[in-house]
């Protein structure tokens, strides 16, 4: 494929304290393509991606998404410019299923937090609120 990338990862370097964990990582993905991060238990996989969303400072690297610098921003800010991330443990929201969590993981917006706010998310009932515009779960 061609053209830019939507995700790019430049010499990625990341120290967890004083020992480093990511040596110069690079990757790229274009539009439409999947790619798949394999990897050992302890390689840097799940490190990778909590660099990639600014949860695990990088000390070096540049991490751009559809050409914007995403390098130094704050998770949140990152996840607004789109790039999202589902960490492997469960807790989310550990009552809902997996496609609850990604599907309350791709609201974004202020009316969305508002509602959240005023969900009882934590059972399976969903959101009880009475803002129509609130996301509705369904129970499993």
């Amino acid at each position: 494929m061609s053209g830019q990338p939507v995700v790019q990862v430049e010499d990625l370097d990341v120290y967890y304290g004083t020992s480093q964990i990511l040596f110069g990582v690079g990757l790229s993905v274009q539009q439409g393509e999947t790619m798949a991060l394999l990897g050992r238990n302890g390689a840097g996989k799940s490190t990778t991606m909590k660099a990639i969303m600014g949860l695990a400072p990088a000390r070096r690297g540049k991490v751009t998404l559809r050409g914007r610098v995403m390098s130094g921003l704050a998770p949140h800010h990152i996840a607004r410019a789109g790039l999202g991330f589902v960490p492997e443990d469960r807790q989310i929201f550990p009552d809902h299923t997996v496609e609850d969590n990604l599907v309350i993981g791709q609201k974004k917006g202020a009316r969305y937090s508002r509602c959240w706010s005023r969900c009882e998310t934590g059972s399976r009932g969903g959101c009880r609120a009475e803002n129509s515009r609130c996301l509705r779960l369904r129970a499993r």
